[in-house]
């Protein structure tokens, strides 16, 4: 029995497009991130610090990484919360953000670096009126890799 020559090339043009697909498709990686908020910076009227360390499953540094950080207060409408992201090396993010007013707020830090999946992180804090009370009341949920 004799293959002709035509199914042959089918062969050859399906492994090549196969073999295309894989390498010129880009691996996503997952990608970790820690934040730490000091206590004494979660008061009223104040600037809060905030400070995030973006590392990939090996724990290396992910440096170059777009953050962006939004903040609310789950019970009420308000306007956006300025915000400042300064990256500090390392995987290391220090973020300035300006919290209005007492109570719970909702936190959300999405990151974006290339060949490595998006993240979303949610942190919700109680913020008082001094600097006695203020604390960190929940966080949830762990972090979590959001697929595009």
């Amino acid at each position: 029995m004799r293959v002709r020559p035509f199914f042959w090339l089918c062969l050859a043009l399906a492994c090549v497009g196969v073999l295309s697909v894989a390498l010129l498709r880009p691996a996503i990686i997952p990608a970790k991130l820690q934040v730490q908020i000091s206590e004494e910076s979660l008061v009223a009227n104040h600037a809060a610090l905030i400070h995030l360390h973006l590392t990939d499953t090996q724990g290396l540094p992910i440096n170059q990484a777009q953050v962006t950080p939004s903040a609310q207060m789950p019970d009420m409408q308000m306007e956006p919360v300025s915000s400042r992201v300064a990256p500090l090396g390392s995987g290391q993010y220090a973020i300035h953000m300006y919290l209005t007013m007492a109570g719970t707020w909702e936190i959300t830090f999405q990151t974006q670096a290339d060949g490595f999946s998006p993240l979303t992180y949610v942190l919700h804090v109680k913020v008082t009126k001094d600097t006695q009370t203020s604390s960190i009341s929940s966080l949830y949920p762990p972090p979590q890799q959001v697929r595009t």
